[in-house]
């Protein structure tokens, strides 16, 4: 069953949509609606409070989850240079530590930039009906105001039809003021969560780097510690003249841009 705020919030969501579509649809007297919507706000400012523990554990949850796949990358992307130094030696592999802060720093930004995508699309679908509506209530508007100008209808009938398209454009002026408020809000909270959300792939794909660069560096060292050792038991075998292990050309070319 639901509990008190879901209740409440039903209600404030059942009576503001009642009023929005009567103030689109230009139907009755919006008194009583408005009412009714100011009576589920107070109820609801009564019971928000109750949702703290909630919303904290929604989010713990969602911290978790952004954590375990920052985890299933870092093991993704261990793995993957594994198998790359494994190729050039089969040496003892370097130990890899990748930094799980920036990863869970990549999966909790991109969550973030699709909330905000998210928030940025319905206030731009609020806005855009909003603003039709507007446009549908001024073009009756002066339709009543072109026949009243010709003088061809029942002059009360138009005053009252005038004055409740007047009242409603009205009642729409702060709805639409709000919804481009609110679309310019999520513009920018969108536009801010996709620069952070870059900026934390570029902090991962440099992480990424620095570390295949550590870790090569260790192979290196390893690899030029066995070539060392190879080559001395070579020469001390075979003496100065060494008839077995020799540097490739190729080898020798690479070494000399040190």
């Amino acid at each position: 069953m639901p509990n008190l705020k879901e209740t409440v919030s039903y209600r404030l969501s059942k009576a503001q949509t009642a009023l929005d579509t009567a103030l689109e649809s230009g139907d009755g007297d919006t008194t009583e609606l408005r009412a009714a919507v100011a009576a589920a706000k107070h109820d609801m400012e009564a019971v928000a409070a109750e949702g703290a523990a909630a919303q904290e554990a929604a989010a713990a949850e969602i911290e978790a989850q952004m954590i375990d796949q920052a985890n299933h990358e870092v093991e993704v992307a261990t793995d993957q240079l594994h198998a790359q130094i494994s190729e050039l030696a089969a040496i003892a592999l370097p130990e890899i530590d990748f930094p799980v802060g920036v990863a869970i720093n990549v999966q909790r930004a991109g969550y973030m930039l699709q909330a905000a995508r998210e928030t940025e699309s319905a206030a731009s679908e609020r806005h855009d009906g909003l603003q039709q509506r507007l446009q549908a209530l001024q073009s009756a508007r002066q339709t009543i105001i072109n026949r009243r100008a010709a003088g061809t209808v029942d002059d009360q009938a138009d005053k009252a039809d005038l004055a409740l398209a007047d009242a409603d454009i009205e009642g729409l002026q702060p709805l639409i003021e709000s919804a481009v408020a609110d679309l310019q809000q999520a513009q920018a909270a969108s536009h801010e969560a996709q620069k952070r959300f870059d900026q934390t792939l570029a902090q991962w794909s440099g992480a990424l780097s620095t570390e295949q660069q550590r870790v090569l560096a260790v192979l290196g060292d390893s690899v030029d510690r066995a070539l060392t050792r190879v080559a001395a038991l070579v020469t001390e075998r075979r003496g100065m003249s060494v008839t077995g292990y020799r540097p490739s050309p190729e080898l020798r070319q690479m070494l000399s841009r040190f």
